[in-house]
């Protein structure tokens, strides 16, 4: 059987993040397995290519809608990465193997 080297955390930042719990799990399986763990989180982007004056805009202000699930998107995306870089180098995982190297990617 072949040594798994390292492995890839996808997190979620829209609809609903990702848990904290799940990037603990996370971080204690790599340990245990003696693996480099990355994660990478992908976050909702949006291109106004201009303004739309339709009745659905004036009746629920689709704009602001969109808008406000984009900050929502940014705001948990970069908490989750701030939150797997300062658990994955807390030494006090269940599995302390060898040193941990975190790499971190939003998209």
């Amino acid at each position: 059987m072949s040594e798994i080297r390292d492995a890839l955390l996808v997190l979620s930042s829209f609809p609903d993040a990702t848990p904290t719990y799940i990037v603990d799990q996370a971080i204690d399986f790599s340990k245990m397995l003696g693996a480099r763990l990355s994660a990478i989180v992908f976050e909702l982007n949006r291109n106004r290519i201009g303004p739309m004056h339709s009745f659905g805009e004036r009746l629920i202000n689709v704009p602001s809608l969109i808008d406000e699930a984009v900050q929502r998107s940014k705001s948990e995306s970069s908490r989750l990465l701030q939150y797997f870089e300062s658990s994955a180098r807390r030494p006090y995982f269940l599995y302390p193997t060898r040193s941990m190297n975190v790499h971190a990617c939003m998209m």
